[in-house]
């Protein structure tokens, strides 16, 4: 499959896969938004864009990269998973725990269950694919 056809795929499932992971999880999202500024949230589009631009940055420059230098041509399926796990899930971890630790530091009311939670979830977003981008690219 063509690279940049992967790369493509790979940004799409992100953003599909995010959005269902905030529509989830939104009570707790809009909770942790409304105790801090003390109303609800609204979605100013152009920086949501800015943003999933720097976790498609980070993504396609760091985690993809720092993964595929770990491969090994025999790699197996599982050898792959744990890879991406090792390596694009430290990506994840540190971007999303950077973001998270951030707003804890300057946020009184911002939750740590809400930083655990949402920097779990980086590191699974970001194992996931990088998985899916080397399956892709077998």
């Amino acid at each position: 499959m063509n690279l940049y056809i992967r790369y493509i795929l790979v940004a799409l499932l992100l953003i599909f896969i995010d959005l269902i992971w905030i529509s989830s999880n939104f009570k707790m999202y809009n909770k942790t938004v409304k105790d801090i500024q003390g109303f609800d949230p609204k979605i100013n589009i152009t920086y949501a864009i800015i943003a999933y631009s720097f976790v498609i940055i980070s993504l396609f420059y760091l985690a993809i990269p720092f993964t595929m230098q770990n491969i090994d041509k025999n790699d197996k399926s599982i050898d792959l998973a744990y890879k991406a796990i090792r390596y694009g899930g430290l990506v994840g971890l540190s971007v999303y725990g950077i973001y998270n630790f951030t707003c804890m530091s300057f946020f009184a009311k911002y939750p740590l269950s809400t930083a655990i939670i949402d920097t779990m979830w980086g590191t699974f977003l970001y194992s996931f694919l990088v998985f899916v981008f080397l399956l892709l690219t077998k």
